[in-house]
């Protein structure tokens, strides 16, 4: 492993331990859920936007999940607080990969997948 690949796995550790957002958002514009039966891991997205109903004022998550999913969310939720809703919804999946910024197996794609399936299933219930 070199040092960028260690310098990115203590970064997920440490949203691990102490994840970024991860509260209860009163209020919330839109919710989405993401489950992978396989391991347990379930994430719950709430996201509030603004007046003009495209800015992300507060994006939160819950729920429980391995590292991977769990330092995801927390990274994910950092990146999307002041995004346009109009953009988020152009990006791909393999964003997660970016964030999270370590190789991740095959048995783990769907756990660093969580919490963009979570948001995208909101976006989708939103329907806007």
């Amino acid at each position: 492993m070199n040092f960028e690949e260690e310098l990115y796995r203590e970064n997920i550790m440490e949203h691990y331990r102490h994840p970024h957002n991860r509260v209860a958002l009163p209020n919330a514009t839109f919710q989405g859920v993401g489950k992978n039966a396989n391991c347990g891991d379930n994430l719950i997205f709430s996201v509030r936007l603004d007046e003009t109903g495209d800015i992300i004022e507060e994006v939160t998550f819950q729920g429980d999940g391995c590292a991977i999913s769990l330092a995801g969310a927390s990274l994910f939720t950092d990146k999307l607080k002041g995004m346009k809703l109009s953009e988020v919804k152009l990006m791909a999946p393999g964003i997660m990969y970016s964030l999270l910024g370590v190789p991740i197996s095959h048995t783990r794609t769907r756990c660093a997948l969580l919490p963009y399936e979570a948001l995208s299933d909101g976006i989708t219930k939103y329907g806007k």
